[in-house]
C-alpha cells in the first residue's frame, strides 16, 4: 500500500514543471512551435509543443522560463503551456495590458489610452486599403503614403505645399 501512494505522489509531482527554454526552432510546417526545455542538468526535453491563445504567436528567447504540463506525470508527453523572460518584463499599471518584444516595440493599453512605440523602427500597415483616423492627429514626424512623403507633398491644381504639422 506505501509503494503504491508513493508512486502516485511521485507522477503528483511529476505533472508540473518550470523550465528554462534552451533553443528553439522555425515552425517547419509542424504545427505547434516546439522549443527544447532545460529542468536541470539532468533533464532536457526536445521538442516540447508550445501551446499559445488563438491570433498570438511568440518565439521565446533562450532563456525565457516556461511552465509544462505532463498529462498523468508521464515526463515524455508534456507540453507548455506558459512562458515569461524576465529580462524583457514592462512596468504596468493595475488593469493596463500590453503586447512587446524585446526590441522595444510595443502597443500598450495605458489608463490614458493606447501607446503604439516602434521602438525606433519603422511602423508599417500592409494589405490594409484603407486606413481611417477619427478625431484629431498630432504628427510630429513624417509619413510616408504610397511612397510620398506627407510633409513634402504638393497638389498639382494649385501649386500650394501642405502645411507642415504644428
Amino acid at each position: 500500500m506505501i509503494a503504491s501512494v508513493d508512486r502516485l505522489y511521485a507522477r503528483m509531482m511529476s505533472m508540473i514543471a518550470v523550465g528554462r527554454v534552451a533553443a528553439s526552432t522555425a515552425l517547419g510546417g509542424r504545427g505547434a512551435r516546439r522549443l527544447q526545455v532545460r529542468f536541470d542538468a539532468a533533464e532536457i526535453r526536445d521538442e516540447t509543443p508550445l501551446l499559445q491563445a488563438y491570433g498570438f504567436a511568440s518565439r521565446p528567447h533562450p532563456g525565457a522560463d516556461v511552465v509544462v504540463l505532463f498529462p498523468g506525470g508521464n515526463r515524455a508527453a508534456g507540453f507548455i503551456v506558459a512562458t515569461n523572460d524576465r529580462r524583457y518584463q514592462v512596468e504596468l499599471a493595475a488593469g493596463e495590458a500590453i503586447l512587446h518584444d524585446d526590441l522595444g516595440q510595443k502597443i500598450h493599453l495605458t489608463r490614458e489610452g493606447i501607446v503604439v512605440d516602434g521602438g525606433g523602427l519603422p511602423i508599417t500597415f500592409r494589405n490594409a486599403p484603407l486606413v481611417t483616423v477619427e478625431g484629431e492627429l498630432a504628427v510630429t514626424g513624417d509619413v510616408t503614403i504610397a511612397g510620398r512623403s506627407f510633409n513634402g507633398h504638393r497638389h498639382p491644381e494649385t501649386g500650394s505645399e501642405t502645411l507642415p504639422p504644428t
